[in-house]
Order: C-alpha cells, then structure tokens, then sequence
C-alpha cells in the first residue's frame, strides 16, 4: 500500500536532495546522527496508527532509471527530544553502520497498474486512527484552521482561494501501493475515480504565478508559497466536472496531458488560479495530491457524494517503472530513560510518545535521509527500543 510495509522495528529510509549530493562525496561515512520522529501522531486522539496506516515518504522504485530515490525539500515535522534537554540529535555508536546489499524489486520498463486503496474519512470521529492522517498531512483540523479558512486572502485566510473547500469534514483518501510507485509527476498526474453511474478525471496543475510556459514544465511539484503548510511535494488536483479552468466552458483541465514533457509550452496546459485577479476567475481545486507519499485526497463535497453513492469501481493509475537499488544498514539504539518526550505541538506530557519517523544526519547534523516505521510505536522514559534503518541509496 502507501503506506510504510514490513516489521514494526525495521525501517526503510531515502535519501533527501541533500542526502544524495553527500552520497556522492562523503558516502555513508558521511552520517553521524539520528533523530526519532512523531510527526504522523495528533495526541488529540487515543488511537495510534497501527500497521498499514502510517503514510510512507517515497515509493519503493527508483526516479527516471536512476538508482536514487530521493526526497525534494524532506524535513522532519517534530523530533523527541533525547533527554530532559532540547537535545534532538543522538550520535551512532562504534560498529552500528554497516554497507552494502543489492536488491532487485520487480522487472525493468514495465507498465504496472497501481493497487490503490480508497478511504472515507469522518473529521468528527474524534476516535478514529485518521485523524492521525489529517496531522501527518497539515490538512485542516481544529479551531486554528477553521478559523484560517473562515479568513479572506487579504487577510491570511483561505475562504477566497481556490482550496476554500477543503475545511471539510468528509475526505476521500485514495492512496496507491508504495511497492509500486517512486515520485509522482505533479504535471503530469491523472486520477480517474468512480462517479455515480460513470468516472470523473482530476488531473494535477500548477499555480498561475506570473512565469513562462516553460518555467513550469520543469517542475514536478508546485512551487508557489500558497501551499507552503502541506509541504513541497504536492499539486492541486481540478475536475470539468466542477469547474472548467478560469471558470472558461472552452477550456478543459486536461489539455496538455498526453505532453509528458512539455504540457505547459508545447500541450497549452493552463495554469490554476489561486485567488480572483483583474480579468481571471479564481479556479476551485477538488483535492490535492502527495507526490512522494502516493496519497490523493479529495475535499470537494459534490465528488466526494458522487463516490459515496457509486454504482463501480473503476479506480486506477499506470506508470513504468524500472527497479534497482542498493542499501546500507544503520542501527538507532533508544536506551531506557531518554527518547520520552516531544516538539509536537499536540503532545502531552507524561503520556508515551508515538514514534514513527527516524532521520539521519551528517556531521553539520543536516538531515540526509529519513523512513518511517509500519505502525507508530509507543516509547516511555522506562522503556528501550532499537531499530534498524535501511538506506536506500
């Protein structure tokens, strides 16, 4: 699935951009530190992520036939502290890193169709294990963000944007086999879901930000600071079905689709607005995607009532992918009375954090690569746990 497979206690980390640069120059040598992550745990909720609920960073297949996976801009949403100090970084004690072992996933230049799986999520169920996932994603949650969205753009707020419906209590999640999938193309991503009686396609596109054609056709991801909260590896996801780009009945989102490379310059592509300016209408986004997770959710109430009530299931996506790669095996020791208490803003104190990120770190102690656990595990100050982080290089 998206999410992170395999034993609890073992982990499977990517390099970030940074990361891959040091590859090449320092190797592995190069990583002296680790960190303990509960960015994925809302403490709002009881109920923690168990297995095949905690989202994955990446997929499993390399990018563009290359032997790196790599994540763009990857940071850690908060880190558990290593004692009673602000001290986050724990150093790697002597013989805890070991190189090398080659691994083969799949068969080369195949066309795979994604397993995906779809969920239903209900922001009210204060007792479900997803409210883990609205955390994990920065999705609206709270009177913080009831509040923001309750705002105009003037003023900091999103009531006038084109994600103004995504304050929402019902949310589809589809979200695709990680087995499957490296790095989705924001430019070029097309989910087709069921709908009432037929299908409706949403297809990824940039916001409109004043550049050249050209400018975007060599991104994969959005770059404007409008979604800067959901971090840097996502698109907007738009549908005819709810409104055709610049509210213009001639035009169709999914113009420039069949240009991979090209779809903006060459496939005349348009470009989202995020808010009303003189002589542009503001676009209404239907969901938003998580290029490096393989996650789409869906936020538009007329779409997310046409999937309830459908009468199929035809949900699917193809990519090809080619398959190989190298690891290194690191272990992170938790000893009894450290790793117990965190930066995230929804912890409380004296009750057991919920681990499920692990990053690795250079000597400037700048983050290289991360992974994520299968379940969230619960540490105490009287417990020991220790893991061991495979680096996908």
């Amino acid at each position: 699935m998206g999410f992170v497979p395999g034993a609890t206690t073992q982990i499977e980390a990517f390099l970030t951009q940074l990361g891959a640069q040091e590859l090449m120059n320092s190797g592995v040598g190069g990583i002296k530190y680790f960190a303990v992550s509960d960015e994925a745990a809302n403490y709002a909720t009881a109920e923690k992520l168990t297995n095949y609920q905690v989202f994955t960073l990446a997929g499993k297949l390399p990018i563009e036939d290359k032997y790196l996976t790599v994540l763009n801009d990857t940071v850690l949403a908060s880190r558990v502290f290593v004692d009673n100090t602000t001290e986050t970084l724990k150093s790697f004690e002597s013989g805890n890193i070991n190189v090398l072992l080659e691994e083969t996933i799949g068969s080369p230049n195949t066309t795979n169709t994604f397993a995906i799986y779809s969920y239903e999520v209900d922001r009210t169920n204060t007792s479900s294990y997803q409210l883990n996932w609205l955390k994990d994603l920065t999705l609206p949650y709270g009177p913080t963000d009831t509040a923001l969205w309750s705002a105009t753009f003037a003023n900091n707020g999103y009531s006038d944007t084109a994600i103004a419906d995504m304050n929402t209590d019902n949310l589809l999640f589809f979200v695709i086999d990680s087995s499957q999938h490296a790095y989705v193309d924001g430019k070029t991503i097309k989910v087709t879901i069921p709908y009432l009686s037929g299908t409706t396609d949403l297809y990824g596109t940039y916001l409109n930000t004043n550049r050249s054609a050209s400018y975007y056709d060599g991104f994969t991801n959005e770059t404007s600071n409008y979604l800067s909260r959901f971090g840097p590896n996502v698109v907007l996801l738009f549908s005819d079905d709810v409104q055709r780009p610049n509210g213009d009945a001639t035009k169709s989102w999914s113009t420039g689709y069949d240009y991979a490379n090209a779809p903006f310059s060459q496939g005349g592509k348009s470009l989202a607005n995020f808010v009303a300016s003189p002589g542009l209408n503001k676009d209404t986004a239907v969901g938003i995607a998580y290029l490096d997770k393989g996650v789409v959710v869906i936020f538009n109430s007329y779409l997310y009532n046409g999937y309830i009530n459908k009468t199929n299931n035809n949900l699917s996506i193809t990519n090809k992918n080619v398959v190989k790669r190298t690891v290194a095996n690191f272990v992170c020791d938790l000893p009894i009375g450290k790793f117990y208490r965190s930066q995230n803003a929804t912890f409380a104190t004296n009750t057991p954090v919920r681990i499920s990120s692990i990053g690795l770190y250079n000597s400037s102690k700048q983050l290289v690569a991360v992974g994520r656990l299968s379940s969230e595990i619960e540490k105490s100050a009287g417990q020991r746990f220790t893991f061991l982080v495979k680096l996908v290089i």
